[in-house]
């Protein structure tokens, strides 16, 4: 329930934006993109992940208002419940499960990544 347009809630942010996280359902990227540079994560064997924002708005411990990150984190569950959640990944004894993640970051204007 953030105010604003659901189109634009994520598109752009400022030192005003408060804290806040989404689940992305049956997600593998995330793009973001400031006026300089591009930052592109991908996953592949997990199913979906958490999204959070600090723009060191949260001035309680342990932010002290000085924190400013980006957290995309991939997950078996979207919303972060993890382990609580009845709908988590569980593996069985002796069950392995692989799962990688991508960083590719560029600068704006060059073809390098």
């Amino acid at each position: 329930p953030w105010p604003g347009e659901a189109a634009a809630r994520w598109t752009e942010v400022g030192d005003g934006t408060p804290a806040r996280a989404a689940g992305l359902v049956a997600a593998s990227t995330v793009t973001a993109r400031g006026a300089h540079v591009e930052a592109v994560v991908s996953w592949e064997g997990l199913p979906d992940a958490l999204l959070w924002e600090e723009l060191g708005v949260s001035a309680e411990k342990p932010w002290n208002g000085s924190v400013h990150a980006l957290g995309i984190e991939a997950s078996s569950v979207p919303h972060g419940g993890g382990t609580a959640s009845g709908d988590a990944l569980r593996l069985a004894p002796g069950e392995t499960l692989t799962w990688r993640a991508t960083l590719a970051v560029r600068r704006i204007g060059e073809d390098r990544a």
